[in-house]
């Protein structure tokens, strides 16, 4: 219903994402008081990153980019072609196991 922009759904969706927006802002000026740190962009996960219109909604709320998480940036993935041009739309449900899997490597 959100990509075929149903009227109905799309007021829900901005509606929430404004409430999202809101909390993620209020934790970006905590982070940047106690660290003295700017945020300058936003890594978004999820099923519903795939969807341009929510990161484009969020990067305009929070007045900064948003842009879908790539686990596997900086990794050297050894996977047929066929399968490694498959990867970049399954990131967003992969996100979780691959920041699990990071954590342990690195514990």
């Amino acid at each position: 219903m959100v990509q075929e922009a149903d009227a109905g759904m799309a007021d829900i969706c901005r509606t929430s994402l404004t409430r999202l927006a809101t909390e993620v802002r209020n934790s970006i000026g905590f982070f940047e008081g106690q660290h003295e740190e700017s945020i300058t962009r936003i890594f978004v996960s999820g099923g519903l990153a795939r969807l341009e219109a929510i990161l484009q909604t969020l990067s305009d709320e929070l007045a900064l980019p948003c842009e879908i998480w790539d686990p596997l940036e900086t990794c050297e993935v050894a996977l047929p072609a066929n399968k490694r041009q498959a990867l970049p739309h399954e990131f967003v449900s992969l996100n979780v196991a691959c920041g699990a899997a990071f954590e342990y490597l690195n514990s």
